[in-house]
């Protein structure tokens, strides 16, 4: 009778766990396209001759940033180490819970990485892209806008979006004596079709500004004079990504 009694209560938390499983799968589900959709909502208070710019941590192919970049970070040879521990521990719970051995892989630019620690001054590792650069590339555009005559009568209803916008210092290779560094920035800026009006989806214009420094370097380099090389390095992206959004102005504002 033990037995059976036994049998019984695994099979029932089993059922719990499964459902526990499926439960955190749909709050995900739901989170994703809550979010989607509020970075989807139009400007308020919209009035001829003014483009919204907002920030947003929805890219245009429906994925998301998880954390609203703040810093720089350093996703290092041990960001990939722990990633990879992590990913084996993940495996031998499913396991352990019945499940199957998730087979997906994983890219070292998606690594969410480190806090850069070794800084004195953090304005050389702050990443300005939600706050400065929003508020910058909204007077530039707006500038543009109230200088031609059809947009300054024109009433926008979709704002520009500024998406993603993480940075990080990474590797450049898990081999080799050197680990070497590039400074990365991930970062796209669209906008819905005016025609399109509201909906949870495109179609968008993308300027896509994510790009890397030439050249790698070691992380001495980088960490030399306080981090300074890291704060005018990003600088030069965010200058070149206004440059690019400005040059293609026409087709973000197109119907």
């Amino acid at each position: 009778m033990d037995k059976y009694f036994e049998k019984g209560m695994c099979f029932l938390t089993w059922r719990k766990l499964m459902m526990l499983r499926f439960a955190f799968r749909f709050c995900f589900v739901v989170s994703v396209v809550v979010l989607i959709g509020c970075s989807s909502a139009p400007s308020k208070n919209v009035r001829a001759g003014v483009v919204g710019v907002e920030y947003t941590r929805s890219l245009p192919d429906q994925s998301y940033v998880k954390n609203l970049p703040q810093e720089v970070r350093l996703i290092s040879r041990a960001s990939t180490g722990k990633s990879v521990a992590m990913q084996v521990g993940v495996n031998v719970l499913s396991l352990a819970l019945g499940g199957e051995v998730g087979g997906q892989g994983f890219s070292k630019n998606e690594l969410r990485g480190e806090v850069i620690s070794d800084v004195d001054d953090r304005d050389n590792v702050r990443n300005p892209v939600a706050t400065r650069f929003v508020s910058r590339v909204k007077d530039v555009v707006n500038e543009s806008v109230a200088t031609n005559p059809e947009w300054k009568s024109k009433v926008f209803v979709n704002p520009i979006l500024v998406g993603g916008g993480s940075a990080a210092l990474v590797y450049e290779s898990l081999l080799g004596d050197d680990e070497l560094f590039r400074l990365k920035l991930f970062l796209e800026v669209y906008k819905r079709k005016e025609a399109r009006g509201f909906s949870f989806s495109g179609p968008y214009e993308v300027v896509d500004c994510s790009t890397e420094t030439e050249s790698p370097r070691v992380l001495s380099e980088w960490s030399s004079n306080d981090y300074v090389l890291v704060k005018s390095e990003l600088a030069s992206q965010l200058d070149r990504c206004q440059g690019m959004v400005i040059a293609q102005l026409d087709r973000l504002l197109a119907n």
